[in-house]
C-alpha cells in the first residue's frame, strides 16, 4: 500500500505511507515508490518528500536513496500541549 498528497499551495507532493512485506523480494516497495512519485510528477508537482524516521527505519531509508530522494538535515519543532 502506498499514500501520498499533493500539496499544491507548497508546490510539494509527499508519499507519507509505503507499508509492504518486509520480507526480501516480497514487498513491492520500490514499485510502488515509483508509482506514487510518478503521479506526484505527472500532478504537475516539482518536489517529492518521503519522511524516514530514526534508526529503526533504515530499510525505508535505503530504499528513497535506491529510488532517487536525496536526504536532507531537517528540524522539526514540538510543543507538548
Amino acid at each position: 500500500m502506498v499514500a501520498a498528497a499533493l500539496h499544491r499551495d507548497r508546490g510539494v507532493g509527499e508519499i507519507y505511507v509505503i507499508a509492504v512485506d518486509p520480507a526480501p523480494g516480497v514487498g513491492g516497495r520500490h514499485g510502488l515508490t515509483g508509482v506514487a512519485t510518478g503521479w506526484l510528477r505527472r500532478s504537475g508537482l516539482l518536489v517529492a518528500v518521503i519522511e524516514a524516521g530514526g534508526p529503526g527505519h533504515a530499510p525505508a531509508r535505503r530504499v528513497c536513496e535506491e529510488a532517487g530522494y536525496t536526504a536532507l538535515p531537517a528540524v522539526r519543532f514540538f510543543r507538548a500541549l
